[in-house]
């Protein structure tokens, strides 16, 4: 589950479609040994389930990384103006400048 960013479609999608291929392809492999038209048949269509599942996770894996990573790229550019806002207000600089004046005059 951490391999897919505790994303359970994602983990649910490629698990199906790994299972998908290893019982449809051993069904058809072994309908064809034994000229078993049925289980040839139900290899195929689990066989074709599993590619259809890997399609999907492949298009839903993409999708949350582009996703993420424009996510993360307007979290940096809202981080950077608030710090541009940050440093533009010069009410904060006054302040300590008051201070620091404020001292001298003191002593």
């Amino acid at each position: 589950m951490l391999l897919f960013e505790g994303e359970p479609a994602l983990f649910l999608l490629f698990s199906a479609s790994i299972l998908s291929f290893l019982i449809g392809g051993c069904l058809w492999g072994s309908g064809e040994d034994a000229g078993n038209q049925a289980k040839r048949t139900v290899g195929i269509v689990i066989f074709f389930c599993g590619v259809t599942c890997c399609v999907a996770f492949f298009m839903l894996f993409t999708y949350k990384t582009i996703k993420r990573k424009r996510r993360e790229k307007q979290d940096f550019e809202e981080l950077m103006r608030m710090q541009n806002e940050f440093a533009a207000n010069e009410g904060f600089q006054n302040d300590e400048y008051d201070d620091a004046v404020e001292h001298s005059a003191r002593t």
